[in-house]
Formats: C-alpha cells, sequence, structure tokens
C-alpha cells in the first residue's frame, strides 16, 4: 500500500510538470514574437526580403514545434490522470469527498479538453501571424 502512495506522489508530480510546460513554451514564444515586434516597430527596421524569409521560417517553425509540443502535453497530461483515476479507485479514496471527476477516466484524444489546450495554441497562433504580417508590411508599403 505505502508503495501505492509514493507512486502517487509520483504521478501527481508529472501531471504538474505537463500542465506547466505549456505555459512555460508560451512564454518563451511570446517573449520571442514582443521582441521582434518592439524590434520592428520602434526601431522601424526595414529588414530585406531574405531576412524577412529567414526570420519567417523561423517564426513558422517554433509555431509548429509549440503546436506539436502543446498537443503533446496535453495527450500525457491525459495518459497520467487516467493511471490517477485508477489509483484512486485502487486506493479506495471515498469519493463522497472528492469530486467524482476524479474517479472517471478521460478518452486521450485532442478534442478531450481541447479548450484547455487550444488557447495556448489559438494564442500561438494570434502571435505567429501578427509578427509575419508585421515582418512583412514593409514590403507591401
Amino acid at each position: 500500500m505505502d508503495n501505492n502512495w509514493e507512486l502517487y506522489k509520483i504521478i501527481t508530480n508529472d501531471i504538474a510538470r505537463y500542465r506547466d510546460w505549456p505555459i512555460r513554451v508560451l512564454t518563451f514564444t511570446s517573449a520571442l514574437h514582443f521582441a521582434l515586434l518592439v524590434v520592428l516597430t520602434v526601431k522601424e527596421l526595414n529588414v530585406g526580403y531574405v531576412w524577412q524569409f529567414v526570420i519567417s521560417i523561423f517564426l513558422v517553425i517554433i509555431w509548429v514545434s509549440s503546436l506539436y509540443h502543446f498537443a503533446n502535453c496535453h495527450k500525457e497530461y491525459l495518459r497520467l490522470r487516467n493511471v490517477q483515476v485508477k489509483l484512486n479507485n485502487k486506493l479506495d479514496l471515498d469519493n463522497s469527498i472528492y469530486p467524482i471527476e476524479w474517479f472517471k477516466e478521460r478518452p486521450i484524444e485532442l478534442k478531450e479538453g481541447l479548450w484547455g489546450w487550444g488557447f495556448y495554441g489559438i494564442y500561438a497562433t494570434v502571435l505567429c501571424f501578427l509578427s509575419l504580417g508585421l515582418i512583412w508590411k514593409s514590403s507591401v508599403s
């Protein structure tokens, strides 16, 4: 029984990690995008087509890898959450005290909990396209 509680602690820590990493990735990418936006607007830099292309490719790669990371973390979170549910039942936790959702497994699909992890994807997408629009604005003018 003691081993189950140790496993429970490990799983709880891993769940927290998979919930925190998308926020960390989004924080890094937000800082990157905002720094780029500030440099291009405040400094009024006009970069050439080659640099516009290079920066655009870099931003798209970061955007795609961020979306992949968000989806991967979400699926891992759901897998670990289901293990935690099984442990909740095995440890015979009292479901009259804890929320009933803690005792139900969830399907491991991207559409499950979409509004949670999907927000990060929408935010990253908006940042990416705003940055791309600003980068290419100078060549259209």
